[in-house]
């Protein structure tokens, strides 16, 4: 499996994490679209990462956290 098949694969539980975070639909999706562009932009770490599903994660719960951090 090619990387951004095996990238892709990891959109169902994505958005499942997306919504346990953020309790709505649209920002939840939001916040995956942004978390597939930052893990693309960083696509040449892919390589050096032992665990994609763990890499993807921290990436969200750290999107998610700056989100709420930032004053509206």
């Amino acid at each position: 499996m090619n990387d951004d098949h095996q990238l892709l694969s990891w959109v169902p539980r994505l958005r499942r994490y997306s919504r346990a975070l953020v309790n709505n639909r649209d920002d939840a999706d939001d916040l995956v679209q942004d978390t597939l562009e930052r893990a693309w932009a960083k696509s040449g770490l892919w390589g050096g990462v032992a665990d994609m599903r763990a890499w993807l994660f921290s990436i969200m719960h750290n999107l998610h956290v700056d989100g709420v951090r930032r004053p509206r």
